[in-house]
């Protein structure tokens, strides 16, 4: 079975958009783990950083896992 990763770095100018909406469409067919830097959804900073929505992760079938960079301690969380 194929494995399919996708990183996003997230582009300067672009604060508090969702690097997983570049994953909606067939851009992200098939893609079961994701990497980027910005934060979660309720776990954040207050920046005007990059935030990751529940409802985009949710909307994407195949996505099993989110590896995020932002906040400096450990934290897991399941989306449903």
């Amino acid at each position: 079975m194929p494995l399919h990763i996708a990183g996003l770095t997230p582009a300067p100018g672009q604060n508090a958009m969702d690097p997983l909406e570049a994953l909606v469409g067939a851009a992200g067919d098939g893609v079961q783990i994701f990497l980027t830097h910005g934060a979660i959804e309720g776990h954040g900073s207050g920046s005007r950083e990059p935030v990751l929505r529940r409802h985009t992760a949710a909307s994407l079938p195949d996505l099993r896992l989110v590896i995020t960079g932002h906040i400096h301690r450990h934290a897991t969380e399941r989306v449903e």
